[in-house]
């Protein structure tokens, strides 16, 4: 694990406007200085644009998340809510000290942090005792919980305390793991040690904001489950399939379930390749949870591993208009395309038509063609809607709706893809027609 340092940063809203957030950094120790923030689903980075100015770094987020100041080989994951600023100043020997708000709670949650990283560094887990690790553990989490304050809120208390055992938690399961007793029959996680016995309020709020932690422990604790089920272990390729039936089929917090099938899915996408059991279950998660908070973190992993990546030419589209004459994507190079994927049968689609009538409004005259494709299978549905409404410019069905599910990864409509005017996506999971996001990409892209 890397070791990390870690505060809270809290931010007042000024206004419901997005706006910048600014953070002062005061010493910093190299020129090489950036902002990320760790996925939920992997060990892996998402860098978020920012701009320094003498000592202040820019930087906009649209939600609550712990971000990552990366400054040379030091890293200082803080808390920060959309807007505000704050302060960090580096002193010797690498200690942090961070004024403004909630000065106290942002410091106690680095000290502990900091602590527990300097317990990681300094225990070989491997070569530790099971009796002597739990008795550290135990030591660990007492010594802990000393360093929360008392002029804090509550709430922060219980956060910091779960945090805390959040991290006893992953030093439990990490040693069963590295030492292998988590393979022997008899063996079962702890209760203390379990995230089904967690506060799920203030686990979701962490998942949600992309906790370093959490990402680790997960996959760690999903992999001890099945460590001695030795169906599972001889399964091979299909040992996330089996974990992902398993996990639909317990009777656990719904909660909880999402975010286990989601991190089964993206784990496997990212050890074994993107795969058809793979990609349909991962097809079939965003159908079952449309509001899952790692959604796009989930669009990401597939669009890395498939053939279909923004950059690429385009797919071709096997499609006919209202007159019955074929369309080709090809005759639409020269102006960027937008394509409205619909249904009848979704029951949101007359809004669906109703927005991009107004994007084509918006944008008559420019060079941007907005076509919208019917996924119906019956041809019929189409045709009548199409007779209906008197929609017939740029308006197409497919008579081959598995391929084009297929060459574009859909799993469900409505679904927007962005083309450029070489015949290139520049987003095959496009922003919806009435999003300031969609007015950003046409612009740059016109």
């Amino acid at each position: 694990m890397k070791n990390c340092y870690f505060f809270i940063l809290m931010i007042f809203f000024i206004s419901c406007a997005k706006k910048e957030n600014s953070l002062v950094y005061q010493n910093p120790n190299s020129s090489d200085i950036k902002l990320v923030m760790n996925s939920a689903l992997s060990h892996s980075e998402i860098e978020i644009p920012s701009h320094i100015e003498g000592n202040q770094i820019h930087y906009t987020i649209d939600k609550n998340a712990f971000i990552t100041l990366k400054d040379g080989d030091l890293e200082i994951e803080f808390f920060a809510t959309p807007s505000g600023s704050s302060e960090i100043i580096r002193e010797e020997n690498n200690q942090f000290v961070f004024k403004g708000d909630l000065g106290n709670y942002n410091q106690s949650v680095f000290n502990i942090q900091a602590k527990f990283d300097h317990f990681l560094e300094n225990n070989v887990l491997r070569n530790t005792q099971k009796e002597e690790l739990e008795e550290k553990i135990s030591q660990l989490k007492s010594d802990l919980i000393k360093e929360i304050p008392t002029d804090i809120t509550q709430q922060q208390q219980l956060e910091i305390k779960e945090m805390i055992a959040l991290d006893a938690a992953f030093l439990h399961i990490k040693h069963a793991i590295q030492t292998g007793y988590g393979r022997q029959k008899d063996y079962s996680i702890p209760e203390q040690y379990d995230i089904q016995n967690f506060n799920i309020d203030i686990l979701e709020k962490l998942y949600d904001e992309n906790f370093n932690y959490l990402s680790y422990y997960i996959p760690n604790y999903l992999n001890l489950m099945f460590l001695n089920d030795e169906i599972y272990q001889l399964a091979g390729e299909f040992y996330f399939d089996l974990r992902t039936d398993e996990f639909q089929n317990l009777d656990i917090e719904p909660r909880l379930k999402e975010m286990f099938i989601a991190s089964t899915i993206a784990e496997s996408i990212n050890t074994q390749g993107l795969k058809d059991n793979n990609e349909a279950s991962l097809y079939q998660f965003l159908h079952d949870y449309p509001d899952y908070s790692h959604k796009e973190e989930l669009i990401a992993t597939l669009k890395n591993n498939s053939t279909m990546k923004d950059g690429n030419v385009a797919p071709i589209i096997h499609a006919f208009d209202a007159n019955g004459e074929i369309f080709h994507l090809k005759n639409h190079e020269g102006k960027v395309v937008y394509i409205n994927v619909w249904a009848t049968w979704n029951e949101n689609f007359n809004q669906q038509i109703k927005d991009i009538k107004a994007l084509k409004s918006k944008y008559e005259g420019q060079d941007i063609e907005i076509i919208s494709l019917s996924v119906d299978r019956d041809q019929q549905h189409w045709k009548d809607y199409i007779d209906y409404s008197g929609e017939i410019k740029n308006n197409i069905w497919t008579s081959k709706v598995d391929q084009f599910y297929s060459n574009y990864k859909v799993y469900t409509v409505p679904r927007f893809i962005l083309i450029d005017k070489n015949g290139k996506l520049i987003n095959s999971f496009a922003p919806a027609p009435d999003s300031k996001e969609l007015d950003d990409l046409i612009a740059e892209a016109l």
